[in-house]
């Protein structure tokens, strides 16, 4: 189980606090929406957060992050901007009162939802395995 290894933990944290400060650089969100779908367990979000802590942990050990690693952070970082320019949005639905943007397209591939994570301030404790 990864769930409180100290080296995956802080990484997921350093991959919050990216988030956060994107999405507080925008001034899309404010903290109680934020902690809202935080807790809805917005797919978006958990990818994001995923994607970066991912890559974090990589560049840790390996010199050279694997192709698809690096595709999924760099996608991440592409969807940190549009966060951050307001033209992506977490949910329409569940946040209206957001400012307007382009809606949430399903990736093409879905990821795994099932892999233990972390306690991280975005990633809900609801969905960490018993």
């Amino acid at each position: 189980s990864v769930s409180g290894n100290a080296k995956i933990e802080a990484c997921l944290e350093d991959a919050t606090a990216i988030v956060k400060s994107a999405v507080h650089q925008g001034k899309t969100y404010t903290e109680s929406q934020m902690a809202s779908i935080s807790s809805s367990g917005n797919p978006l979000l958990i990818r994001l957060v995923c994607d970066i802590a991912v890559h974090k942990l990589h560049i840790r050990r390996m010199r050279d992050v694997p192709n698809v690693i690096q595709s999924s952070y760099d996608e991440a970082m592409d969807l940190l901007d549009e966060l951050r320019k307001g033209t992506r949005v977490f949910d329409e639905t569940e946040n209206s009162d957001a400012q307007t943007a382009a809606p949430y397209a399903q990736p093409v591939a879905k990821r795994p939802t099932n892999l233990p994570i972390s306690t991280s301030a975005l990633y809900p404790a609801s969905r960490l395995p018993a």
